[in-house]
């Protein structure tokens, strides 16, 4: 939960200042590939909207497949937070560097939130995840290894 939350809230004070430089130098080697002008560009529409990613510091992310490390290394975590009327929804992805988990890359958006008496059940991770429809940051491609 920590780095679903961490993430977000990073991307949340991005999109409050206008200022990615923070959100940039604290990613891993894949997330740091992009400018802070393309993360801008990036998250434009968030910031456009002024999606407020402040409840995702209270509520409980559901998550909709279990983590998991690829052959890569690579941690990813999707999922959402059921906020009302429209619910956040990520794709968060973390690298390995030094023995600590950094940010590589970041899809975050808003979808029709679930009717309350629904409940989302988590799936095994498909071989192809689905995305949100809503501003991303790919992973790089792993560096090759010497």
């Amino acid at each position: 939960m920590v780095l679903i939350r961490s993430a977000l809230i990073g991307l949340d004070h991005a999109n409050r200042t206008g200022n990615y430089s923070v959100l940039r130098e604290l990613g891993g080697p894949a997330l740091q590939q992009n400018s802070s002008a393309q993360l801008s560009n990036a998250f434009a529409n968030l910031r456009a909207n002024k999606v407020d990613l402040l409840a995702t510091t209270v509520l409980t992310p559901q998550l909709l497949q279990q983590p998991a490390v690829s052959a890569e290394g690579l941690l990813q975590l999707v999922g959402f937070f059921p906020t009302q009327p429209r619910r956040i929804e990520f794709q968060i992805v973390y690298q390995p560097v030094k023995g600590q988990w950094k940010l590589a890359g970041l899809n975050v958006g808003l979808a029709a939130a679930a009717a309350p008496e629904a409940k989302v059940e988590p799936k095994a991770a498909p071989a192809e995840t689905t995305k949100p429809k809503a501003a991303r940051v790919p992973p790089a491609a792993p560096a090759a290894k010497k």
